[in-house]
């Protein structure tokens, strides 16, 4: 049972520094992680209602409001009202959004190069399926 306590205890302080590494090689460029999130998502799956963003990245909705409303301000994306849905905003990335998501890829990459440096690449597979196992089983409960 030992064991199982410092895994949690491990996985918690590894998500708590990665975050503050990203946040660290992020602050030249004026993004928070959560702004990050919502760019990358958009950026990979196109654009989405403001509440399915914030549920896909698992922020509240007023947290994905306030984040939207300051990345809309720095011209990043722009809030639309959803053909489908009147009452409904939907988030899309803009050309300069874009211009920032590949940057910001760069930094995540040299936050993910410094995290895993000495871990050779079957241990991170083996960790990569652990942690995609072990979140699947408690998403279906």
């Amino acid at each position: 049972m030992q064991i199982v306590k410092r895994l949690g205890l491990l996985l918690h302080e590894t998500a708590a520094a990665m975050k503050r590494e990203f946040e660290r090689a992020a602050r030249p460029h004026k993004l928070t992680l959560t702004q990050w999130r919502v760019l990358g998502h958009l950026h990979r799956e196109g654009d989405a209602r403001q509440t399915d963003l914030g549920q896909a990245i698992n922020v509240s909705p007023m947290t994905i409001s306030d984040v939207a409303e300051r990345l809309e301000l720095a011209g990043l994306l722009r809030r639309e009202i959803d053909p489908d849905d009147s009452r409904a905003k939907r988030l899309v990335l803009t050309q300069a959004g874009t211009s920032v998501v590949l940057k910001m890829q760069a930094v995540a990459d040299g936050v993910f190069d410094k995290a895993l440096a000495g871990i050779p690449a079957s241990d991170v597979d083996t960790l990569t399926r652990a942690l995609t196992r072990m979140t699947e089983n408690l998403e279906n409960r």
